[in-house]
């Protein structure tokens, strides 16, 4: 599969996909300095993460060294979901192909559903970039995995793909919402295999908003209404 990424990503977007796919609202008084300055900057945003992830497995560095020889092997799953939401940006602003996207998307699926470590359908905050083991003793964490699902459903719906979609479904209906919820109505930020549930809780308007309303929505493992 990392073969077939490669070969893939060298052949460069074709016809109408090689210029945004569809016409950008214009944003009145911003100059054309200024659209080209914001059009370079979306661009490398999504070369950012086209660069940063793995070709077999899909998941994205948590960080990169710019200024030298980046030999870091470290993945976080919150780069991973937006690295997997920068793949919808880029085929929609014709950076990339539908193959190429389609590609990359359905490898980083395939990933993360049949070899990722998980604990009760949760992932480990940070991971090998080419085997997705745990690292760092990092714990299992409740964010992160909403980050990375943020990624994954995007896919699915911006895609609209067959495989695409049975993969997104079967990667959010596998997480234990409810497990979270277990001795609390504040879900916590995480567990650790070592020391169980972190003693930290979502108790404030903030990113915790993902949390609940993936939480909330599931149809496998639903939270509880008083969460």
């Amino acid at each position: 599969m990392g073969a077939v990424l490669r070969e893939e990503l060298r052949r460069p977007a074709s016809g109408a996909q090689a210029h945004r796919s569809t016409p950008q609202p214009v944003i009145e008084g911003i100059s054309k300095e200024d659209d080209q300055f914001l059009e370079e900057l979306e661009r490398a945003n999504v070369q950012f993460f086209l660069d940063q992830a793995d070709p077999e497995t899909g998941l994205v560095k948590d960080r990169c060294n710019v200024r030298g020889v980046d030999e870091t092997v470290v993945a976080s799953l919150a780069a991973t979901g937006f690295g997997l939401t920068a793949l919808c940006i880029g085929h929609k602003r014709g950076y990339l192909s539908i193959g190429q996207a389609h590609l990359r998307v359905i490898t980083a699926l395939h990933f993360l559903r049949d070899k990722m470590p998980r604990h009760r359908g949760f992932f480990y905050h940070f991971a090998n970039l080419r085997t997705g083991e745990r690292v760092w003793e990092s714990e299992v964490s409740s964010i992160d995995t909403a980050i990375l699902l943020c990624g994954v459903m995007t896919c699915r719906q911006y895609f609209r793909h067959t495989e695409i979609t049975g993969l997104a479904r079967d990667i959010f209906s596998g997480v234990e919402w409810r497990w979270l919820s277990e001795d609390t109505t504040l879900l916590p930020h995480g567990w650790s295999p070592e020391t169980g549930f972190l003693p930290y809780r979502w108790d404030d308007y903030s990113e915790l908003m993902m949390i609940y309303l993936f939480g909330l929505g599931s149809s496998s493992h639903p939270l509880p209404a008083e969460a």
